[in-house]
């Protein structure tokens, strides 16, 4: 069973996970070790590494945080595996559907995916402890639509960041038909890679 929890319009999923641990009956989900995923369709803070701003708006990513007690390895190995699992789960997804890649999706040490040299995705890993607890969030920002908003002027230092959509990778129609079960093999991968 997937526990996902979808909102509108957040200032940040990594800050809501953070919110959910003062809801006791969710603090009982995760103290026995189920996952919970985040999902906000807009934020208003999105944000990566370092505090930089990851631009949010409505319908043009998935914005997702993963909150879960179960110990994951250090920051730098988590990140670098979190990150090289999507990568491989894209891969696999686009190749069992029949649908042709140009070329590679890339890692950009530590924690970023690249695609022809531009910016797809952005992975953030944060532990922090609640009564004497620890908790894992896991962030992806995943950059699907760029017809939706136009990506290269979202942020501030768009030409460092050099941002792509997966909308620009396989085309706008195929996206949207599997965008539902993108989102849910990501919630499997992460589930049977960490929390299982």
């Amino acid at each position: 069973m997937r526990h996902i929890l979808k909102y509108k319009l957040l200032d940040s999923t990594m800050n809501e996970a953070k919110r959910l641990l003062e809801d006791t009956s969710k603090l009982n989900e995760l103290s026995s070790g189920k996952l919970i995923l985040i999902q906000g369709l807009e934020q208003s803070l999105g944000r990566g590494q370092y505090g930089k701003a990851w631009a949010s708006p409505p319908g043009a990513g998935f914005y997702l945080s993963f909150l879960s007690s179960k110990a994951i390895p250090s920051y730098e190995e988590a990140s670098i595996k979190a990150t090289e699992l999507v990568i491989d789960l894209l891969t696999k997804f686009f190749e069992t559907r029949n649908i042709l890649l140009e070329d590679k999706f890339t890692l950009k040490p530590i924690n970023d995916i690249y695609y022809r040299g531009q910016k797809l995705a952005g992975i953030l890993v944060e532990t922090f402890k609640h009564q004497e607890q620890l908790f894992n969030i896991i962030g992806i920002g995943l950059n699907l639509y760029s017809s939706n908003y136009r990506l290269k002027e979202s942020l501030l230092d768009a030409p460092k960041a050099s941002p792509i959509a997966l909308d620009e990778i396989v085309s706008r129609e195929e996206l949207m038909k599997y965008e539902e079960e993108l989102l849910f093999e990501i919630y499997d991968s992460f589930r049977d890679l960490y929390f299982s």
